[in-house]
């Protein structure tokens, strides 16, 4: 699946059990509701896409582009968001761990005494 495009989808419902998955465009993509525990999604184009009640769990999200995602009550708890831009996602609800936590702080500016 690495660098794959997929224009216009719905992907739904839809369990997937890790792989790798880097690179890939889902810009707008429907994907509310899915299990995407330990995926590799780095470098994934994710923007605008819909991930209402999405589990992320221990996803590698690492440079995935996130702008004006839709997070709402998404589990990322255990991924990992090394320069991962969360400011125009839409995080209502959303579960993350401490690690998750910090990058969200980082990306408001915070600095971590």
């Amino acid at each position: 699946m690495s660098g794959s495009i997929f224009v216009d989808c719905t992907l739904t419902p839809l369990t997937v059990t890790g792989g790798v998955w880097r690179g890939v465009s889902l810009r707008a993509a429907k994907l509310s509701h899915l299990d995407l525990s330990a995926l590799d999604l780095r470098e994934s184009d994710l923007s605008e896409a819909d991930l209402t009640g999405a589990t992320l769990r221990d996803c590698d999200l690492s440079h995935a582009r996130l702008r004006g995602a839709i997070l709402t009550d998404a589990n990322l708890s255990g991924a990992r968001l090394e320069a991962v831009d969360l400011r125009t996602a839409l995080l209502n609800d959303t579960t993350l761990d401490l690690n998750g936590i910090v990058a969200l702080a980082k990306a408001h500016g915070a600095r971590l005494a």
